[in-house]
């Protein structure tokens, strides 16, 4: 089958999505609307959208007529989700009911560690810390409603696709390559990545998005992005994204429903036990294409420093002789352990749990999905590296933006709530007073 005609059948299903793209769910009402819809919203695009679209799609045309160096990449990518980063931070900071969001603050405490303990400081560090940078504070300008993550994460697939198939047409040789040992499809051809190197990071990518955004969808919106999600995670090689995505929609579709809530429960486990397999079995070294020959690196890595690991950038910089082209351990527990040890992965898991159990009942759902989906693919792939502007720097923080959100929601009813009490005092005393001056 060609790859043209997977990817432009990919582009027609999320068109037809398009026209059931309305929630089941009522709209709540609503504050501060345009700040919400406009920062948030930016972060979003600068974020989550455009560092995949460059990586996969534009940088990769860029690269046939430019040189692009690493350092390019970066400030292509990340810089305009740092200035983004600054300005949600300062606006939060100048609001008169910002409080520090501890999850976040927790998460920072593990981008930091390394620094201190190591004193290793890089640019895919730094970017590390600015990803954060905007989950730290809450404010109640910044409440972002849960119905909007639906939508702006199917617009972000819908872009994504549309970009490659256009691409795919005009620059075939940008994005497209014959299958190797470890990608092929049923095309006979994979996408590829002049930036990356493959496509796995858009399949990856794809998977994520496309979980929440059939969150409260239609049964046609539901299939037809799911589908399309398929489509292009198969023909990006990326095989590991597809187990995310099957798991993470048997989570969001079943979690708000009773009778589908124990398959929901089951989905969840079963990302959990997968991630962990390769943490305790021992693999040969060419197994799951050469995957067990860094299983058991960073073992023998974590041996040596269980606690608190080697720092971010140690399996980059130091295994580069024996592993190349490898950005990863290629587990979302061994990485995390290679770089941040047993006491950072514990810091993490107690943010996640802190996160989801802070926030309301519609955005736990959300954020729990995405977190099954993170942990499936994790049996395979580092999808989680908040220490360094790895897979998907966007991850860690667009998880804690979900779960921070449910929680000001909460507090706006909560500042109501009290604003209510007050008046009815108020209106008790002004009675009060009346009924004195008419007794004399």
């Amino acid at each position: 089958m060609n790859l043209s005609i997977l990817l432009f059948a990919s582009v027609f299903l999320l068109l037809i999505a398009r026209l059931r793209v309305v929630t089941v769910l009522q709209p709540r009402r609503q504050t501060s609307t345009s700040t919400r819809s406009g920062l948030i919203g930016i972060w979003f695009w600068v974020s989550v959208v455009w560092p995949v679209l460059f990586k996969a799609v534009l940088g990769s045309v860029l690269a046939l007529y430019l040189p692009v160096s690493g350092s390019a990449v970066f400030v292509i990518s990340y810089v305009p989700s740092i200035v983004i980063g600054i300005a949600i931070f300062i606006v939060a900071l100048g609001s008169r009911d910002s409080f520090p969001y501890v999850p976040a603050i927790l998460v920072m405490a593990v981008v930091i560690m390394p620094i201190l303990i190591f004193g290793v400081v890089d640019i895919g560090v730094v970017g590390a810390i600015f990803m954060i940078v905007p989950t730290l504070l809450w404010c109640r300008a910044l409440s972002v409603d849960v119905l909007n993550w639906p939508r702006l994460c199917y617009q972000g697939l819908l872009v994504l696709c549309l970009s490659m198939a256009v691409v795919f047409v005009v620059w075939p040789e940008a994005v497209v390559e014959t299958c190797r040992l470890d990608k092929c499809t049923v095309a006979g051809q994979v996408l590829t990545s002049s930036i990356t190197g493959n496509g796995n990071f858009l399949g990856l990518c794809v998977a994520l998005l496309s979980v929440i955004a059939v969150y409260r969808q239609h049964w046609i919106t539901v299939a037809a992005v799911g589908l399309a999600s398929l489509i292009v995670i198969e023909i990006s090689g990326s095989r590991t994204a597809m187990i995310g995505l099957v798991l993470g929609y048997l989570v969001v579709l079943g979690i708000g429903n009773r009778m589908s809530r124990v398959v929901a429960l089951a989905a969840a486990m079963v990302a959990l036990v997968i991630s962990f397999v390769p943490v305790f079995r021992v693999y040969g070294l060419r197994d799951y294409t050469y995957r067990g020959a860094l299983w058991m690196r960073a073992k023998e890595l974590i041996s040596e420093s269980p606690n608190v690991g080697h720092g971010a950038n140690y399996w980059t910089e130091h295994n580069a002789y024996r592993f190349s082209s490898n950005y990863a351990a290629h587990n979302i527990w061994l990485e995390l352990g290679v770089a941040v040890g047993f006491f950072g992965i514990a810091v993490l898991v107690v943010a996640a749990v802190w996160a989801l159990l802070t926030t309301d009942v519609e955005n736990r759902y959300l954020a729990s999905a995405l977190i099954v989906t993170t942990v499936a693919v994790g049996f395979l792939e580092a999808p989680i590296q908040p220490y360094r502007t790895g897979l998907l720097p966007f991850l860690c923080p667009l998880i804690l933006l979900l779960c921070s959100s449910g929680m000001r929601k909460r507090s706006v009813d909560t500042s109501e709530t009290e604003d209510l009490a007050m008046k009815a005092i108020r209106n008790q005393n002004v009675l009060a007073g009346l009924t004195r001056d008419g007794a004399r």
